[in-house]
């Protein structure tokens, strides 16, 4: 298992891990797969896919206890009514664009359910403006460095994945997997953090190393990383089989089912959140 480091803004500073194992042929499969356009393509679909039907989960949650609330039912149907064109997306470049629409109609949404001191309006980044998006690309960064360090001691190449472009720096394997469970495992995370005023303006401050963002104070960041600690103990609702599952079991298993579809023993299943 790798040990990720990282400052206190989210920024990644770099990994211990242990010696590469004996998983070569496993990296050449995966490289091959990201190689072959269609079968890249194919899987991209799944990653974009997944992140919209998550997202409509997630809003579900949030209607179900405030039914009055008008955005939530209308980013649902809009995300619900974008699912077609996704699985017929023709391009790497055509998924982008639906993964934009898909997340402004999400955000918006989420905007309404803050309800503590700590507000949101809208994801903006680098930097991050305010708590909320600030918390938000923090828990990010948490979670993928994670599933970089799963995939690394599974034998997998963080690096290269079927959605994100390779980048010097980027795992972009990590970050594939990582858009299933943004919205079910860090926003549900953020969102409640803040309306149960765990966390507070006082929490924060000017970030001196990028000019209009916020970043934790280290009181806020004791909070955040011991709440962080908690939130993935909790047992997430699993709807393809009706059973409950802890996020770090989770990523595990996400893992293996990626070394299954690389090796044709079955076809990727992504996570899908809900009842």
């Amino acid at each position: 298992m790798a040990v990720a480091f990282f400052r206190r803004d989210g920024r990644f500073r770099g990994r211990l891990r242990l010696e590469s194992d004996r998983c070569g042929d496993l990296r050449v499969l995966q490289y091959a797969a990201h190689n072959d356009a269609s079968a890249r393509l194919v899987r991209a679909r799944h990653v974009v896919w997944a992140k919209a039907r998550n997202a409509m989960a997630v809003l579900a949650d949030h209607q179900s206890n405030d039914s009055e609330n008008p955005a939530l039912p209308e980013a649902i149907a809009a995300l619900k009514a974008m699912v077609a064109g996704i699985e017929a997306a023709p391009s790497l470049e055509s998924l982008l664009g639906h993964e934009g629409t898909a997340a402004r109609h999400y955000f918006g949404a989420l905007a309404t359910t803050f309800r503590g001191e700590i507000g949101f309006t809208a994801r903006r980044q680098h930097p991050s403006p305010d708590p909320a998006n600030a918390l938000l690309s923090f828990g990010y960064v948490l979670l993928g460095n994670l599933l970089a360090g799963w995939l690394e001691a599974r034998g997998l190449d963080p690096a290269i994945g079927f959605f994100h472009e390779v980048h010097p720096g980027r795992p972009s394997l990590a970050l594939d997997l990582l858009e299933e469970l943004r919205h079910p495992v860090v926003d549900r995370f953020v969102v409640r953090a803040c309306n149960l005023r765990m966390l507070r303006a006082e929490h924060f401050e000017p970030d001196p190393d990028r000019p209009g963002g916020v970043r934790a104070t280290r009181a806020g960041l004791k909070i955040v990383l011991a709440e962080w600690e908690k939130h993935l103990l909790k047992l997430l609702r699993d709807a393809e089989g009706g059973e409950k599952i802890a996020v770090r079991h989770l990523m595990d298993r996400q893992i293996e089912r990626l070394v299954a579809d690389l090796r044709g023993k079955a076809p990727y299943r992504p996570f899908l959140y809900g009842d």
